[in-house]
């Protein structure tokens, strides 16, 4: 379909006036358009007096509102009456102000279905210009002496509220976070704190008359329980947690001081990023974040950082790479991170180069650098001790694929030795060591079934006193009788509901 070649806003008040005409009002061109709205008639008038200059097909369209060459001629201009239409809109004004106490009304702002935020909006800005009638002026300072404030109107209008909360009595608590606010006030106040120095000297006299003056500024604190954390607020723990661990790489799911700052952060690149991608100037807080951690959004992306970052709490101060032996020394699969490396150096971005090279890997070393050859004995071990820390920590081996332990890799290993196992080709003696650890290491019925299992630590269960020593029948699901005999083993209640004793060896009833 060819779009047409004429904007999407001409369309749009086509369907208006044709929605008009469809009701069966006249237009009446010749008494400039009563009944229509003062954009539509405008709208019109103009269209009349530039017919022959449309597109035909332009033309075509406003046929069907019988807009037609000969009807052009006699269109009348679209007569307003000024006086009245500033009457009503002042009408309209003095009930918006009477109403909530200020005249910041936020663009969308309706008044009995008055479009009050956009009518005031138009005001403030003839008023800059100094295009605004003195009169109208006056008119409006007497509704509200601050409705054209030397700052932004969000600001003026955030003022109000809390004013307004603490004239009901809330007391002014910075030094606990403004608890006795509402979520959103508690943080409008606590960014005003933040930022007093900056503030211009009316808005520090606002608000010390609500009692905030700059040595009570000082002593405010976030509030780490809010919902809708200020900017501030999450700069402030991104600070306290950088000056601890020297990074803002931190997984997602990642309090601090009881503030969700993992979850802030991801937010933080998502915005920092659609900002990169829709407009060439910087985002507004990239210095503020830059300044705590250079690399808190790399381009590179946060997964190369992480892996960077493990690296190299993996490595000693000090300690020669030695690229060109396939960095002996290293734990494998930091050795094999930095190969990795080395074999696309020249396709990393300078930065990363440099990170490299913080690491003591040079453009030099990267062009000598030699795959690390792990032998197979060392690789099992190495994969047999990290199994064995999960297994102190989870209780089991039924470890999901993606999952790692201390940057290894463990549920990718213990994938590849249950597929090695199930082939026939995993050594007996490697077998009965992750047997030890976890004697359903590879279950016949399949990881993901053992994984929904309700695990019970190994050590000897002792019942409840009130049982005496037996267990409680449970009751059998149908599910029970589509999985492995194996595995019923292990559901409560089997052995005693089959009456008889399961071979595990054999698969065979005795």
């Amino acid at each position: 379909m060819v779009e047409p070649p004429w904007n999407l806003w001409w369309q749009r008040i086509y369907h208006r006036a044709k929605a008009l005409a469809q009701t069966g009002q006249p237009l009446t061109p010749e008494r400039g358009f009563p009944g229509t709205t003062e954009n539509l008639g405008t709208w019109l008038y103009e269209h009349y007096t530039t017919y022959s200059s449309l597109h035909p097909r332009q033309q075509r369209l406003l046929a069907d509102l019988d807009i037609t060459q000969e009807r052009a001629r006699g269109a009348a201009p679209r007569r307003r009456n000024l006086k009245a239409a500033r009457r009503t809109a002042l009408d309209h004004t003095r009930a918006y102000g009477n109403e909530h106490g200020h005249l910041c009304a936020p663009t969308s702002a309706r008044q009995d279905g008055f479009p009050i935020g956009k009518w005031l909006h138009s005001q403030r800005v003839r008023a800059r210009r100094g295009q605004l009638d003195p009169a109208l002026n006056q008119a409006l300072t007497d509704i509200d002496s601050r409705w054209n404030p030397p700052w932004p109107t969000d600001w003026q209008r955030e003022h109000h509220i809390a004013h307004a909360a603490v004239a009901a009595g809330s007391r002014l608590d910075p030094e606990a976070g403004f608890r006795n606010f509402d979520d959103l006030t508690g943080q409008w106040l606590y960014t005003q704190c933040v930022n007093y120095t900056a503030l211009q000297p009316g808005q520090q006299h606002l608000l010390a008359r609500l009692g905030l003056t700059k040595p009570l500024a000082a002593t405010a604190v976030p509030n780490p329980a809010t919902r809708h954390p200020a900017t501030e607020t999450g700069l402030h723990y991104a600070r306290t947690w950088a000056a601890e661990h020297g990074t803002l790489d931190l997984p997602r799911t990642t309090h601090h001081a009881g503030f969700p700052l993992g979850r802030w952060l991801v937010r933080q690149r998502h915005q920092a990023n659609l900002h990169r991608e829709l407009s060439d100037t910087p985002w507004p807080h990239e210095e503020a974040l830059a300044c705590i951690d250079p690399y808190w959004n790399p381009p590179w992306g946060m997964k190369w950082q992480r892996r960077y970052q493990a690296a190299r709490a993996q490595l000693t101060p000090g300690h020669a790479l030695a690229p060109n032996q396939g960095f002996p020394g290293t734990p494998d699969w930091t050795g094999q991170w930095l190969y990795n490396q080395c074999t696309v150096y020249d396709n990393l971005h300078p930065h990363q180069q440099q990170l490299l090279a913080d690491l003591g890997l040079t453009a030099e070393d990267a062009r000598a650098a030699q795959p690390r050859r792990i032998p197979q004995a060392a690789a099992f071990t190495a994969g047999l001790a990290h199994a064995r820390a999960w297994a102190r920590q989870h209780g089991n081996l039924a470890v999901p694929e993606p999952a790692r332990h201390d940057g290894y890799r463990l549920g990718a290993w213990l994938r590849a030795q249950r597929r090695r196992a199930n082939r026939g080709k995993l050594p007996t003696d490697r077998t009965k060591a992750l047997e030890a650890i976890d004697p359903h290491w590879n279950p016949a019925g399949g990881l993901r079934w053992h994984q929904r299992l309700p695990h019970r630590p190994h050590a000897h269960h002792r019942p409840h006193p009130g049982h005496h020593g037996r267990l409680q029948r449970a009751p059998r699901r149908h599910s029970e009788m589509a999985v492995h005999p194996v595995l019923q083993l292990r559901q409560p209640g089997y052995e005693r509901d089959c009456g008889s004793r399961f071979d595990v060896t054999m698969g065979v009833t005795i």
